[in-house]
Formats: C-alpha cells, sequence, structure tokens
C-alpha cells in the first residue's frame, strides 16, 4: 500500500524555476496513507514545498502542511514554517510549528527502567474485552514551537525556543494509570523555554552523507497558575554522519535527556532541544518497543544506521534513490521507579531491525522500519519473559 502511495508524490510533483533570479520552487502535494504498529493505519493530506534561492541552504523557505488521523485514533496536524538566512547578514533562521496532536490510545506501563506487564494482561483479547485496556489512556496535546537560529562563527549557531503546550489527560476504569494516579493527572499549560547551541558540519542537510550535529541545551517549564508542572531539563545530542565508499553511510544518533522537579508523567517521554520529539519507544525514537513503553524523568537513547544505496532510477524526471538501511537502537531510562516489581537496575532495551529508504529529488524521504525487541513481562514467582514485540513503520523522513 505505501509504496504506490510514495510514488504518488513523483506523480504530482512539481517544479517552478526563474532562471533570471535562480529562484525555484520544489515539492509535492499527496495524500497521506500511512502505518506504524503503535498508531495503525492511517490517513490524510500532505503538501511539502521548498522555495530555493542561490545562497541559501537547503532552502529559503520550507513548508509543510499535515492532516492525519489513525484508525486507533491518533491524530497529527500541524504546519510547518522554516525561513533560513535573514537579518544580519544572512545570519538568522526562524522556524514555526503549530500541531495538534491526540492519542486516544496511548500507553503508562509505570514509571521507571524496571516496569513489567503484568502477565493477566500481557496478551491479546477480544474488541470489547475491558483487559485491553489495562495499559491504555487517552492523551490530547496541541502546541506550539517557535525557534530562532543565529549562526555565529563557522559551524556554530545558537538558538532559543519557546513553546506552549495544553494538556488532557483521559483514563479508562480499571487502568494502571487511573491506579497509580502519578503527578500530571490534572493536565494544563506548559509554558516551556529553551536556550541551547549547535555545532552543524552536516554535508548536505537533508540527507547527509557527512558531518556532524552536536547538540546542548537547557529548557524550564515555569510555575503559572492552571500549569501543568514546574521543571527543568537538560538536554545532549550528537548525530554523526560518515560515508562508506561511494554508496554507504553510516548513521549515528546518541541523546541523552534529564528532567528535574514537577515532571508531568507524560512529558517524560518528550525529549528537549531544536525540534520536538515524542516517544520512548515508537517510530521516532526506539524502533521495536511500544510508544512510551518505559516513563522515568531521565533517559538516553542510540540509534546506529546503515543507510546503503542500491539503485536509482528515474521518476517522472526526477531521480528516486532506494536504500537498505539495517539498523540497531539500545536506550535506557532511570529515576523514579514508583511501585511494582523490577528488572535488574537500569536495563538496556534493545531492538534491531532492517529499514528501506526511497528518495526522491534528494530532499524527500520516504521511510519504511520493521524491527524487534524485547518486552518485559511477569512472569511465574516473579520471573521476568522477555517477550518479543513487532513494529512496524511506514513515514516520512528519515529518523534523524
Amino acid at each position: 500500500m505505501w509504496l504506490p502511495w510514495f510514488l504518488l508524490a513523483a506523480l504530482v510533483g512539481a517544479e517552478e524555476v526563474d532562471e533570471e533570479s535562480s529562484r525555484r520552487v520544489r515539492g509535492y502535494a499527496i495524500p497521506n496513507v500511512a502505518f506504524d504498529t503503535d498508531d495503525g493505519l492511517g490517513f490524510g493530506g500532505r503538501v511539502d514545498l521548498n522555495f530555493e534561492e542561490e545562497g541559501h541552504e537547503p532552502y529559503k523557505t520550507g513548508l509543510v502542511l499535515q492532516a492525519y488521523w489513525s484508525l486507533r485514533g491518533y491524530h497529527h496536524h500541524r504546519i510547518r514554517l522554516d525561513r533560513v538566512g535573514f537579518g544580519p547578514q544572512d545570519r538568522l533562521r526562524f522556524t514555526a510549528h503549530f500541531a495538534f496532536r491526540a492519542w486516544m490510545n496511548d500507553g503508562y506501563w509505570g514509571i521507571g527502567p524496571g516496569t513489567l506487564r503484568e502477565s493477566a494482561y500481557a496478551y491479546d483479547f477480544d474488541a470489547d474485552d475491558p483487559r485491553r485496556k489495562r495499559y491504555r489512556y487517552s492523551l490530547i496535546q496541541p502546541f506550539s514551537h517557535l525557534v530562532l537560529r543565529a549562526r555565529l562563527e563557522g559551524p556554530w549557531l545558537a538558538y532559543g525556543a519557546a513553546d506552549l503546550r495544553w494538556t488532557q489527560v483521559r483514563t479508562w476504569p480499571g487502568s494502571l494509570l487511573e491506579e497509580q494516579q502519578p503527578y500530571g493527572m490534572d493536565g494544563g499549560w506548559t509554558p516551556l523555554l529553551t536556550l541551547g547551541v549547535l555545532r552543524d558540519t552536516r554535508q548536505p542537510e537533508v540527507s547527509p552523507r557527512e558531518g556532524t550535529l552536536a547538540e546542548l541545551s537547557l529548557r524550564a517549564a515555569p510555575p503559572m497558575p492552571g500549569g501543568a508542572g514546574a521543571y527543568v531539563g537538560v538536554f545532549g545530542a550528537l548525530r554523526w554522519f560518515q560515508a562508506v565508499g561511494d554508496r554507504g553511510v553510516v548513521a549515528t544518533r546518541l541523546m541523552v535527556d534529564w528532567l528535574f522537579g514537577q515532571v508531568p508523567f507524560y512529558e517524560m517521554v518528550h525529549w528537549g532541544g531544536l525540534d520536538p520529539i515524542a516517544g520512548y519507544g515508537g517510530a521516532a525514537t526506539l524502533r521495536g518497543l511500544p510508544f512510551g513503553r518505559f516513563h522515568a524523568p531521565a533517559k538516553a537513547l542510540l540509534n546506529v544506521e546503515a543507510r546503503i544505496d542500491t539503485i536509482t532510477h528515474g521518476a517522472l524526471g526526477k531521480p528516486l534513490l532506494w536504500q537498505v538501511t539495517p539498523f540497531v537502537d539500545l536506550g535506557v531510562v532511570w529515576g523514579d521507579e514508583g511501585t511494582g516489581p523490577r528488572l535488574p537496575a537500569l536495563p538496556v532495551h534493545p531492538s534491531i531491525g532492517l529499514g528501506l529508504r526511497p528518495t526522491w529529488d534528494e530532499d524527500f524521504v520516504g521511510r519504511i522500519d520493521l524491527a524487534i525487541g524485547p518486552d518485559p513481562v511477569e512472569g511465574p514467582n516473579g520471573t521476568v519473559i522477555l517477550e518479543p514485540y513487532v513494529g512496524f513503520y511506514l513515514m516520512f523522513e528519515h529518523l534523524y
């Protein structure tokens, strides 16, 4: 299903060139059909446009419009505008991201590194069986994310970001979340201010063949009436890309995030930094584990991909490159462990998988990933059984 959907991008893609001013517009507008194991089959539409001009990389203005919802109640409707190269000596870059997100089938398995699925709720049930809701709840969270970047000397950049989120939590009778009542059940407003520094040597930016992106940031959610919590967080990330011969790239991402203060449980799976990333587990972080499988105030993640070019062919006058991508993901969380049975301290959560990356006209990337990882289940007499969990993801854009 997903292959014809991506090829449709080539069929409706457009390019307009102004020869006199060296300007051009590239992009597409397509119906969006996607799937991932956590949220199921989804539908919508997407417009992705790059307004390019000589002297601006990777474009002068980028625009993404998306409407998307899935059969399991996931909504992600968003507008993203990215303006590159303005202000003194064209040193500034401004990004505005507005989104409505809702997870009507989100997961909560407790807080801490060793949470286990209880054996009585570990397996599949009929659609009308209330035991299906043991680890489920609903989270509604529209947000805005505004970022101003300033290019310093060489590859160095500084940035500031302002976020505003509103959160609503809904529980199911008999769910673990209703039983444990962690901090954050009342939801509310979260204003979030971030300051950070970047060192960016990637070439090119969208699908790098070499270089690094290093990031360090500090964020704070101040106390406010009706606020969801007051906390601070430290985030660090390193993305490293190394070409191997003419057809291969090793792509590595290491991220560490640590939160202190009154941290709502649902923020424990959000990462700081320049771009908002959600999940510990799932399509955007640790493939082969359920989205949000482990909640804790501190977490770290390592992704390693080998992106191997296979074939390139034309699609309506533009190149379509196919990459085969074996990968390994490793993660760990630590902090407040809550209650209940636990694994040994700081277990590593691993997964392995294989992906396929179709890239049309160099900048527009699709992603098909299949991953498997162990999901710990409470066994007889307090033992731990590692049940295999298979994740399948059809998405836009590289993981990182």
